[in-house]
């Protein structure tokens, strides 16, 4: 392969993801727009080749699509107009063993429908009308404010008599008002990243950057987030950074190597929920899920993340067939998902002082809500999490008892 050179800017991005300072990653990875050139990156850091995927080369690999390492940073990258809006693809990427194996973009912004896993070319912008409330939201102390949330899952709430989904935007007609008339503040939202299987609400994601297209395009969800905060409502996210799909299609073994979870499949491996665990103590899963995290505060303007899963990232034995285990230190600590949600709350609470940061966390895990502890603003009531609403007494007993959990 001829040698390209790589501009120094992409090297620096590379480094900063690959050493987990990569707070934007999805600013470099995934797809970038520079009027007609579309530039695709993917991080597959033992591939020996990687081509772009698409129907235009009958989803083979195709000189005419073969991607460039940038050095040895693990990053794949192509310039192309060949792709427009709407089109599907994926990366082929030829496995260390020599296999050529098909795997969809992690950083794509939309998905095909279930059941295909194919990433979509989405870079269109949405303009915002929500700059009102959010001043309003940056100027507030948000530990003072009055919290009732009303938790929901989309697709389930209500369904045409055919049985098909409602839109984002049928859901900001219909949902938007009912949620105001009934005296809540907030709409909490079980997982909308994009996930295959409906039984799983959503905590069996695959796209930790896309709206699920059940319900419309991620400019449909962010018109959504904009009426409710132009009702003077707030919108957080049910974000599940602890675990994965288990299909072989999308970030399990991700290059033909452990690259997202762990070397150890008894470690990657979640046999209670179906699911692979991320490997959390690796610098550049902490740039992916930070940035996801950011993603859907800053692009998607939500207020606030309710972190699901916590006791299963910061406790090595709570799987099944798990209960025995133990650190270095004889205890069933977790030190890299500890230090990973510390680090996770530090850099959001840094970029985005207004949000909102809820642990859905369960056991007697000291200062939860403590900056010298995981570092959360509220710890997210197990009692409430399997219902649509959460009564305004159960939040209140949370703000009183901040200071001492």
């Amino acid at each position: 392969m001829l040698k390209v050179q790589v501009p120094e800017e992409n090297l620096q991005a590379a480094y900063l993801f690959n050493t987990g300072q990569s707070y934007r990653a999805d600013k470099f990875f995934g797809i970038t727009r520079d009027k007609a050139e579309l530039t695709f990156r993917v991080w597959a850091p033992h591939a020996k080749a990687v081509h772009l995927a698409s129907a235009q080369c009958d989803w083979m690999p195709s000189e005419a699509f073969a991607m460039h390492p940038l050095e040895e940073t693990g990053v794949w990258e192509i310039t192309t107009t060949a792709l427009k809006e709407g089109d599907l693809y994926k990366y082929a990427i030829e496995t260390p063993a020599g296999d050529v194996v098909l795997r969809t973009d992690p950083f794509a912004h939309e998905y095909e429908k279930k059941p295909g896993v194919a990433a979509v070319v989405n870079t269109c912008p949405y303009k915002w009308h929500d700059g009102l409330y959010r001043g309003r939201q940056g100027r507030r102390h948000k530990l003072n404010q009055p919290i009732n949330i009303y938790e929901v899952h989309m697709t389930s709430w209500r369904r045409h008599t055919d049985g098909s989904y409602l839109s984002y935007r049928e859901l900001a007609d219909e949902l938007i008002p009912y949620v105001k008339q009934m005296g809540y503040t907030h709409i909490e939202m079980l997982p909308i990243t994009e996930h295959l299987l409906d039984m799983s609400w959503g905590y069996q994601s695959y796209g930790f950057f896309a709206a699920t297209s059940r319900m419309g395009y991620l400019q449909d969800l962010q018109y959504f987030v904009d009426e409710a905060h132009k009702a003077n409502l707030g919108v957080i996210l049910d974000f599940v950074p602890g675990h994965f799909i288990k299909n072989y299609d999308a970030l399990y073994r991700f290059d033909g190597t452990p690259t997202f979870e762990a070397g150890d499949v008894t470690i990657a491996e979640n046999v209670r929920w179906g699911t692979w665990n991320f490997d959390l103590g690796k610098s550049q899963v902490q740039s992916f899920l930070i940035s996801a995290a950011l993603f859907w505060l800053e692009d998607v303007h939500f207020d606030g993340l309710r972190v699901d899963g916590v006791s299963n990232i910061i406790y090595l034995n709570q799987d099944a067939g798990k209960e025995d285990w133990v650190n270095e230190h004889g205890t069933a600590i977790d030190y890299a998902g500890v230090a990973f949600l510390q680090k996770l709350n530090a850099i959001i609470h840094e970029r985005v002082p207004s949000a909102l940061m809820f642990a859905e966390e369960a056991t007697a895990y000291p200062g939860v809500t403590k900056p010298e502890g995981l570092g959360f603003d509220f710890k997210w009531n197990m009692g409430g999490c399997m219902t649509r609403s959460i009564s305004l007494n159960w939040i209140i007993s949370i703000a009183r008892v901040h200071s001492i959990i």
